[in-house]
């Protein structure tokens, strides 16, 4: 028996018009260097993953609960 809220992976792929998006490099992310400790290179990562631009490349941040990950995103 199939979930009525089941999806097929072809509908789990995001859509959206470059266009639409307001995004012009690293100048337009906050420096988030004083809200993050101890992180340097986690935030180098981070800002090198954004200026890859290729189909196929995603940002990927773990940690443990409190550790303010929503911060740097």
């Amino acid at each position: 028996m199939q979930n009525k809220y089941e999806l097929k992976i072809t509908e789990l792929k995001a859509k959206y018009n470059k266009d639409e998006i307001n995004y012009n490099g690293n100048d337009y992310v906050a420096d988030t260097t004083d809200l993050i400790f101890g992180q340097e290179r986690g935030i180098t990562a981070f800002l090198f993953g954004l200026d890859i631009e290729k189909k196929g490349y995603n940002i990927y941040i773990e940690g443990p609960t409190g550790v303010r990950k929503n911060e740097i995103c």
